[in-house]
């Protein structure tokens, strides 16, 4: 197995995750979700996983990365 970049972000939330026509959007008023649909795109473009998920009232990204020295 390779080398890896992996990030963990926690957060606290109290609402559950909301999506429309399979995209993530925002529960925040006059936002519209971008800023996930991009990580998701950027991660995808590196041929990484990007996992996002709410345990807890908790918000959890998890973003894996292969890499090459």
């Amino acid at each position: 197995m390779g080398k890896m970049l992996i990030v963990r972000v926690e957060n606290s939330c109290k609402n559950k995750l909301l999506y429309k026509k399979g995209r993530l959007i925002s529960s925040k008023k006059k936002h519209h979700g971008i800023g996930s649909q991009n990580i998701h795109n950027t991660v995808n473009k590196y041929n990484g996983i990007y996992d996002l998920k709410i345990k807890n009232n908790i918000c959890i990204a998890i973003i894996t990365i292969p890499f090459n020295n």
